[in-house]
C-alpha cells in the first residue's frame, strides 16, 4: 500500500526521537518496573498485571476518529508472552463507561477479547475525568490482580482533566491526586501518552502523573504514531529488546531477505512485527529447515510469534509490493533472571575476611549450566551505601559456578546486586542486604619472640598513571543530564601490587552534586541539563607506603539538543528533496485508458482515452461516467512504467483489501477500485500499453 508522501517527515522525526529515548543512559527512565520484574518469583519472570486506561471523551473520538489506538493496543497485547500475564481495561469520559479484568490472558484470542470489550463501548460523548479512570483501575488491580505479579497502568488521553463545571473539575482533580498517591504507595507505575493532535492540549498533568509514580510520559501529534509508542512502552516495561531488520521500501522484485540472531539463553519467545503490508513471510531455522509460523494480520501491522527457540542465525524472507513502505522488527521476550550469592553468609561479617560473590543465571525454571550459557553476557557487582547511593562497580568474571568476584570491605553497612548485560538483554538481581561489616572482639595476642632479621626489602616505588590526563565526552540529555562512570584502577598501576586509595585534590566540578569519588577509585560524574562548560577533576592515587601520583580527568559535555536539531535539519532537506522531485517532468502515459463507473448497480463506460503528453491526466476527462463520491478534478492518472500506471485520488479508496490514495493499474488487466468498503460505488479501470504485450507486463511474482 503506497503511503501519502507528506507524512514522511513527521514519521521520520518521531522515530529518531524514540530511538534516542531508548539510547538514554541506564536508570533515566522506567527504573521502577524493571526492579519489580527482577524480583519476581520463579516461573513468573517478566509477567505483569496490565491495566489499559483509555479516554473516550468527545475530543478523543475526534483526535482518533479511525480508532488507531486500538491497533496500538493490539500490537502491545500481541507482544505479550502467550501465557502468564493478566490484562484488563477501563474506558472513561465524564465517568467510567466500561471496565474489565484484569484476567489471565493466554493466547491471541483472549488478548483480542480484551480489546473488543473496551472498543465496543458506545461513544459516550462526555468530558475528561482522568482521576475516575485511574482510581477504578487501581480498585480492579487490588480486587482481581494476580498478587504474585507486579502491576502497571497505561494511560491514553488527548488532554487534561476537564468537567462541565469548575466545581466538578476540582472534585475530579482531587480523585486524580488520591489515585496518584495510591499508585505511588502500591508501586504501580503509570505510563502515559498524550495524543495532542492540534498542539493545544496541556500535557503537564499526564507528565506529572508518570513522574510521581515512576512511569514514563510521551506525547504524539498523530494517531498513526501510537503503534510505535506502545511498542517502546512494551520494551521499557518488560525489559525486552528489539532489532530493526528493515526500515524502507520493498526492492523492485518485492522480496526482502533479512537474517537475525536468536540468543542461546534467556529468551522464551521471539516476535517478528511487520509495520506495513507484507503479503507473505517465511522463516528458516539455523539448520536450513523451514519454520511453520502463523502470521497474525491486523489493519496496520502483522506479527509472527516464535515459541520454538533455537539459538543461532535465522533468516526471514518477506514479500510485498515493490516500492511499498515496510518496517520489520524482531522483539525478544526474555525470561532471564539473576541470583546473587555471598560466601560467607550472614547479616554481620568480619571486614578482615574477603567475601566471595557468585551470580547465577536462570531462564525460567532452567538454571544456566556450563560456560557456553554465559557467552555473550557481562556482569558487574554493584555496591550501595546505607542511604541507597551507589558506591562502586566491580567487574565479575565467569567461573565454575557462574559470574564470580572477590572483595574486602571497610566497616560499615552495604547492600549488593549484580547487573548482567549482553545478547541484547539487561537484567539485575534482587538486592542482598543490608549487611554490616563489624570487627569482632579478638583475644589478646600471645607474646611472640623477637622476629628474625629479614633482608632489606626492595624500596617502594610510587604508582604510575598512563596517561596523566584523560579526556572524556559526556552526552547531555534534555531533563536528565549526562552520566560518566570511570574505574581509576584501569588508569593507574602499582609495581608492588598495593591496593591504592584515591582522593580528589582539586576540581572544577562540584563535589557531591556533579561528581563523587570512592576511596577504591570509582569516579561517577553527573552533569545537569544546562552544563555546557568543560570541567576537570584532579585525582591522587596513594599506595600503602604513602607514595602517590596524580591523574586529571577532563570532561567535555556535548548537548544532544544540537544533535536533534541536526537530525531535524536533515529531515527538512529530505522534505525539500521530495518537493523538488515532485516538480520533475513526468513520463507520458503510453497506451489507452478505459474507465467504467458503477453506482448502485448502474454501469457507465467512457470511451478509451490516450493521453498525448507528459504529466498528469485528470480523471475529469472521462465525462461520460457517473459521480462515485470522488472529486474528479483532483484525481488523476500518471505514468509508472511502460507496464503500469497509477491512479491518484483525492481521498483514500479501497484496493486489494486496503485503504490507499494511490492505485497501481497493470497493463492488460481490469482493476477494481471501491470508493466505499461495501463496494456500492466503484470504478473499473483498464490500461492497455502501446509498447508492451500483455505477456510482457512486469507483474509481481505473488
Amino acid at each position: 500500500m503506497r503511503q501519502k508522501r507528506h507524512t514522511a517527515l513527521p514519521a521520520l522525526v518521531l522515530t529518531l526521537v524514540l530511538v534516542l529515548t531508548l539510547l538514554m543512559p541506564a536508570g533515566a527512565a522506567a527504573e521502577a518496573p524493571g526492579q519489580l520484574a527482577d524480583a519476581l518469583p520463579s516461573g513468573t519472570a517478566n509477567r505483569f498485571n496490565v491495566m489499559l486506561v483509555l479516554d473516550a471523551s468527545v475530543s478523543m473520538n475526534e483526535s482518533d476518529a479511525r480508532g488507531l489506538r486500538y491497533e496500538a493496543i493490539r500490537l502491545f497485547n500481541n507482544l505479550l508472552p502467550n501465557e502468564g500475564n493478566s490484562l484488563g481495561g477501563v474506558v472513561f469520559s465524564t465517568a467510567v463507561d466500561r471496565e474489565t479484568g484484569p484476567e489471565p490472558v493466554n493466547g491471541p484470542s483472549e488478548k483480542d477479547a480484551v480489546v473488543r470489550t473496551i472498543r465496543d463501548v458506545p461513544a459516550p460523548g462526555g468530558w475528561t475525568n482522568i482521576g475516575a479512570g485511574l482510581d477504578t483501575a487501581l480498585d480492579r488491580l487490588e480486587e482481581k490482580g494476580n498478587p504474585e505479579l507486579p502491576s502497571v497502568i497505561i494511560l491514553l488521553s488527548d488532554g487534561n482533566t476537564a468537567m462541565y463545571t469548575d466545581e466538578l473539575t476540582r472534585a475530579a482533580a482531587g480523585v486524580r491526586d488520591e489515585a496518584v498517591r495510591r499508585a505511588r504507595e502500591a508501586e504501580v507505575p503509570v505510563y502515559s501518552i498524550c495524543l495532542n493532535c492540534n498542539g493545544t492540549a496541556d500535557s503537564s498533568e499526564m507528565e506529572r502523573i508518570s513522574d510521581e509514580t515512576g512511569g514514563v510520559f510521551t506525547e504524539v501529534r498523530r494517531a498513526e504514531d501510537l503503534n510505535r509508542v506502545f511498542e517502546v512502552f512494551y520494551e521499557l516495561i518488560y525489559r525486552s529488546s528489539s532489532v530493526t531488520l528493515a526500515d524502507g521500501v520493498f526492492p523492485p522484485d518485492g522480496v526482502l531477505d533479512t537474517p537475525f540472531e536468536v540468543p542461546g539463553f534467556g529468551v522464551e519467545e521471539v516476535n517478528v512485527v511487520f509495520q506495513g503490508y507484507a503479503s507473505e513471510a517465511a522463516l528458516t531455522r539455523p539448520d536450513g529447515s523451514v519454520y511453520e509460523a502463523e502470521m497474525q494480520r491486523y489493519e496496520t501491522f502483522s506479527a509472527i510469534k516464535m515459541t520454538e527457540i533455537i539459538p543461532g542465525e535465522w533468516s526471514l524472507r518477506t514479500k510485498g509490493i515493490s516500492g511499498d513502505r515496510i518496517r520489520i522488527e524482531v522483539i525478544y521476550n526474555t525470561n532471564l533472571t539473576v541470583t546473587l550469592y555471598l560466601n560467607p553468609e550472614g547479616e554481620e561479617l568480619d571486614p578482615v575476611e574477603p567475601v566471595n560473590f557468585t551470580a547465577r543465571l536462570s531462564a525460567g525454571e532452567t538454571e544456566a549450566g556450563d560456560y557456553e550459557d554465559y557467552l555473550g553476557f557481562e556482569a558487574e557487582l554493584v555496591t550501595y551505601g546505607p542511604d541507597g547511593a551507589e558506591l562502586e562497580r566491580l567487574p565479575m568474571t565467569v567461573g565454575n559456578n557462574g559470574f564470580e568476584a572477590r572483595s574486602r570491605f571497610e566497616e560499615g553497612t552495604y547492600t549488593f546486586e549484580t547487573v548482567v548485560t549482553g545478547n541484547s538483554l539487561n537484567k539485575a538481581s534482587e538486592r542482598v542486604g543490608p549487611i554490616r561489616f563489624v570487627t569482632p572482639e579478638r583475644p589478646a595476642a600471645t607474646p611472640t619472640p623477637a622476629p628474625t632479621p629479614t633482608p632489606t626489602p626492595t624500596p617502594n616505588t610510587a604508582p604510575a598513571a598512563d596517561p596523566r590526563t584523560v579526556q572524556k565526552t559526556v552526552l547531555i540529555w534534555p531533563v536528565i543530564g549526562g552520566n560518566l562512570r570511570l574505574n581509576m584502577n584501569t588508569l593507574v598501576s602499582d609495581r608492588e601490587g598495593d591496593v591504592l586509595r584515591y582522593t580528589a585534590s582539586s576540581a572544577d566540578l562540584e563535589e557531591g552534586r556533579e561528581y563523587t569519588l570512592s576511596s577504591t577509585g570509582s569516579l561517577n560524574v553527573k552533569l545537569g541539563s544546562f552544563r555546557l562548560e568543560n570541567g576537570s577533576v584532579d585525582i591522587r592515587a596513594t599506595d600503602a607506603g604513602g607514595l602517590s601520583c596524580d591523574v586529571t580527568v577532563r570532561v567535555r559535555p556535548v548537548n544532544t539538543v544540537v544533535i536533534l536539531l541536526v537530525l531535524l535539519a536533515l529531515g527538512l532537506v529530505w522534505l525539500l528533496f521530495l518537493i523538488l522531485r515532485r516538480r520533475e517532468p513526468r513520463k507520458a502515459i503510453r497506451g489507452d485508458i478505459t474507465v467504467t463507473s458503477e453506482v448502485d448497480g448502474v454501469v457507465k463506460t467512457a470511451a478509451p482515452r490516450a493521453p498525448a503528453k507528459k504529466g498528469r491526466y485528470p480523471l475529469s476527462n472521462f465525462a461520460e461516467i457517473d459521480p462515485v463520491g470522488l472529486d474528479y478534478s483532483r484525481c488523476y492518472f500518471e505514468a509508472g512504467s511502460d507496464a503500469y500506471i497509477f491512479l491518484v485520488t483525492d481521498r483514500n479508496v479501497w484496493w486489494r483489501g486496503y485503504e490507499t490514495d494511490s492505485v497501481r493499474i497493470d497493463s492488460g488487466a481490469e482493476t477494481t477500485v471501491r470508493i466505499d468498503e461495501e463496494g456500492t460505488r466503484q470504478l473499473r479501470i483498464r490500461f492497455d500499453s502501446d509498447t508492451l504485450d500483455v505477456g510482457d507486463a512486469d507483474y509481481d511474482d505473488f
